[in-house]
């Protein structure tokens, strides 16, 4: 949001941001400190669906972009091949089943050991994968597209190029 913040569109008392990887929206407010998101939420569904969503709000993923309430930061993180194991600074263990990230679980040994460490996220460059504090926290699972593209690349490292 950085520059741009406040010039979106307003949806049910929110600013309405498009996320890159439509069908999300990013629904926050403006504060004389800070930039308030609020939620990220599935534009596919119906409306009133949203609406009681933003109004009722959503436990656990209320973030404020500030200072103030930072999310928790990562002390360490192992990988198996069946699980995802984050300690954070709060004091939560989060073990993740890497059936929520497919990407992860179908990747070889070598290339979920490449897991790079930052403060409030996990990232995998040969992978194109990030995981952050916050998805951890929520149990968010990986989207299907990108579920999808993993299941093909390990088709096609197990047996060439399958045609559509």
């Amino acid at each position: 949001m950085g520059l741009f913040h406040g010039i979106h569109s307003k949806h049910f008392g929110f600013h309405r941001l498009l996320s890159e990887r439509f069908p999300f929206g990013i629904y926050y407010r403006e504060t004389p400190t800070a930039t308030e998101v609020f939620a990220v939420l599935d534009l596919r569904k119906n409306p009133v669906w949203i609406h009681k969503k933003l109004k009722k709000g959503i436990k656990g993923l209320h973030y404020r972009n500030s200072e103030m309430n930072p999310p928790p930061k990562i002390l360490s993180a192992e990988i198996t091949p069946s699980q995802l194991k984050v300690k954070l600074d709060s004091g939560i263990t989060v073990l993740m089943p890497l059936e929520h990230v497919p990407t992860l679980l179908l990747a070889t040994e070598q290339e979920r050991q490449e897991m790079e460490v930052f403060d409030h996220s996990l990232h995998w460059e040969t992978l194109d994968c990030d995981l952050s504090v916050e998805g951890l926290l929520a149990g968010a699972k990986e989207m299907p597209n990108l579920a999808r593209k993993a299941l093909e690349k390990f088709f096609a490292r197990q047996y060439g190029r399958i045609a559509a």
